[in-house]
């Protein structure tokens, strides 16, 4: 793949690198800025926005980062293995359980007809829960588990 390599600069110069995008221009970004205004009508603040040109790239980045972010926050309060595993090691508090288990939740949310009912609370304790039952081999067990928290949620349980 060719590389494409660009700076943009609104308060402080930023650098890309990337395989797949164009420097041509994008929309631009606007910051929301407070001007004070001392004048013979009227003494107070004013929101102006500022625009900066910005490439397709930038404007690119900008608007898919944020996926990581919210991807970051459900996980940590989902699943919350940071709370209960205490350390700074970035490596051990993003951990693949944590990231397959808000995947999961996403996914569900998403695909899933009745999705949207089960918060992502819910949602962890019952495949906690139904794993437990299957590890044990207790089918009673995984008939109640799923039962409880579908109650709601599914018409129909076939465990």
């Amino acid at each position: 793949h060719p590389y494409m390599a660009c700076g943009w600069s609104d308060s402080t110069r930023k650098h890309f690198i990337s395989t797949h995008n164009t420097t041509l221009e994008g929309n631009p970004h606007g910051k929301q800025r407070w001007h004070e205004i001392d004048s013979d009508d009227f003494d107070g603040t004013e929101v102006c926005i500022h625009y900066t040109k910005r490439p397709k790239v930038v404007e690119d980045y900008f608007e898919s980062a944020k996926v990581v972010d919210v991807h970051n926050h459900a996980r940590q309060a989902g699943l919350s293995l940071e709370t209960a595993w205490n350390t700074q090691r970035w490596d051990h508090r993003v951990t693949l359980l944590g990231i397959i288990e808000t995947d999961a939740y996403h996914m569900w949310y998403t695909f899933h007809p009745q999705g949207k009912n089960w918060s992502h609370a819910d949602f962890t304790e019952g495949i906690a829960e139904a794993l437990l039952a299957f590890e044990t081999g207790s089918k009673t067990r995984l008939k109640t588990t799923l039962a409880k928290h579908s109650s709601n949620h599914i018409d129909n349980c076939d465990a």
